[in-house]
């Protein structure tokens, strides 16, 4: 990040796009994201992707899970999730430190 930027620590965000909500905590992280999706939504293929697009990681959730991100470079990345049942997405942005 440029110096002549602060930033402010980001303790829980939860987003979507549009009627799925997302929580990705801690962000940013330097060692693990907790993942939590809202319940019934049944399984949900999610992938972890570089801003190029490039697969990082990839499962199937159905509720929340816990990714392991101390070996990924600096950065951010996008958190890309589709609902197998309905075909409704999300994409979050994280950030490691």
């Amino acid at each position: 990040f440029p110096s002549h930027d602060t930033y402010s620590d980001v303790i829980v965000v939860m987003t979507g796009n549009g009627s799925i909500k997302v929580l990705a905590y801690p962000n940013p992280s330097n060692g693990q994201f907790s993942i939590v999706l809202p319940s019934g939504l049944g399984n949900t293929d999610v992938r972890l992707e570089r801003m190029s697009g490039e697969l990082v990681q990839q499962w199937t959730n159905n509720s929340a899970t816990k990714i392991q991100v101390s070996n990924l470079s600096k950065g951010f990345y996008l958190l890309r999730g589709k609902v197998q049942s309905t075909g409704e997405s999300f994409i979050e942005r994280v950030v490691v430190q």
